[in-house]
C-alpha cells in the first residue's frame, strides 16, 4: 500500500477509461431515449422506495442501540446519562421510521445524531455522513407507503415538499458517493484494519473463492488495493450520475455478496446501503431531471 508499483497506474488509467466510457454510453443511450418506457414503469414504484430505506435505516439504529453505540459498531456511547439519553433517541427514531408515524420529525432526529457523532468522535464518524442524506432524503419525502402517519401528517406536520423532491435525491445520490469514496481512501489509508478482518474470516471470504477459481497467486494487499479502486471508481460514478440505473444494480449485487460471508451483526449496517441503491434503480434519474433512463 506504501509502494509505488504497476498496480498504480493500471488502476488509474482503468478508472479514467471507466468514467469516459459510462459518460459516452449514458449520453448516447439518452439521445436514443433507450429504456425509457421500463424507465417510466419504475420510476412508478418511488413511493415506496422511502418505505425500504426507512426500515433499513431504523434496523441500524435498533441495533446500535442496543450494542450502545451511535449508527456505526465503532462509535460507542459513553456510560453517562447521556449516553442512555442517546440510546433511547435512536431507538425512539427508529420506531418512528418503521411505523412512519411522525417520520419527517424523526429523519430530522437522525440527522441530529449523525451531527452528534461528529461532536463525540470527530474523524472517525466520517462514514455516518451517508446518513445525513438518508435523513435530508426522508425529511422530504416522508416514510412512503404504508405509513400509519399518512392520513393527519399534513395536520401535525404540514408542508409541501414536491418541489424538494428532486433536491433530495440529489443530495442523496452525492452523499452516498461521498461515502463510497470515502471508504475507498479509508482502504488504503488504514490497510491494517481491512487487512485483520480478512484475516478473521480467512476460511471464507471472497478472496478464498477468487484465489480458488480465477487467480490462485493473488495477494491480500492487491486484493485491497483492487476493492478499493473499484469502490472509488464507483463513487465518483454516483457523484456524477451516469448510468446510474445499471450501477445501482451492480451496487446491489455487490453489497448482498459480503452479506454471505459476513455476521449477521454487519450485515445489518449494509441494508441501508442495498436500499438505496434499490432506490436509485427504481427512480433513476426521472425526477432529478425530464429525460429518463
Amino acid at each position: 500500500m506504501n509502494s509505488f508499483g504497476w498496480h498504480i497506474p493500471i488502476a488509474l488509467v482503468a478508472a479514467i477509461l471507466t468514467l469516459v466510457a459510462a459518460r459516452f454510453i449514458d449520453g448516447r443511450l439518452r439521445r436514443l431515449q433507450f429504456g425509457r418506457g421500463a424507465a417510466s414503469s419504475l420510476a412508478r414504484t418511488a413511493p415506496f422506495v422511502p418505505l425500504g430505506i426507512g426500515i433499513a435505516t431504523a434496523a441500524v439504529l435498533v441495533v446500535a442501540a442496543l450494542s450502545r453505540t451511535l449508527l456505526a459498531p465503532h462509535l460507542p456511547l459513553p456510560d453517562t446519562e447521556s449516553g442512555t439519553a442517546l440510546v433511547i433517541v435512536q431507538l425512539a427514531v427508529a420506531t418512528a421510521l418503521v411505523l412512519g408515524l411522525f417520520a419527517r420529525a424523526a429523519a430530522g432526529g437522525l440527522i441530529v445524531l449523525v451531527v452528534w457523532s461528529f461532536a463525540l468522535h470527530g474523524i472517525p464518524a466520517v462514514e455516518n455522513l451517508f446518513y445525513l442524506g438518508v435523513g435530508f432524503f426522508l425529511f422530504v419525502w416522508g416514510r412512503g407507503r404504508l405509513a400509519l402517519g399518512a392520513v393527519f401528517s399534513r395536520i401535525v406536520f404540514a408542508m409541501d415538499t414536491a418541489h424538494m423532491k428532486p433536491v433530495a435525491l440529489s443530495v442523496l445520490r452525492i452523499v452516498t458517493g461521498l461515502a463510497l469514496l470515502w471508504g475507498g481512501i479509508d482502504k488504503l489509508w488504514h490497510p491494517e484494519l481491512y487487512l485483520a478482518a480478512i484475516a478473521a474470516h480467512a476460511a471464507w471470504n471472497p478472496l478464498v473463492v477468487i484465489r480458488s477459481t480465477v487467480w490462485p497467486a493473488l495477494s491480500e494487499n492487491l486484493y485491497l488495493f483492487m476493492i478499493a479502486t473499484v469502490e472509488m471508481t464507483i463513487a465518483c460514478l454516483l457523484l456524477t450520475g451516469w448510468l446510474l440505473r445499471p450501477l445501482a444494480a451492480v451496487l446491489v449485487v455487490m453489497f448482498i455478496i459480503p452479506a454471505i460471508f459476513l455476521p449477521f451483526s454487519d450485515v445489518i449496517g449494509l441494508l441501508p446501503y442495498i436500499a438505496v441503491f434499490l432506490g436509485f434503480f427504481l427512480i433513476g434519474k426521472s425526477v432529478e431531471r425530464s429525460d429518463r433512463l
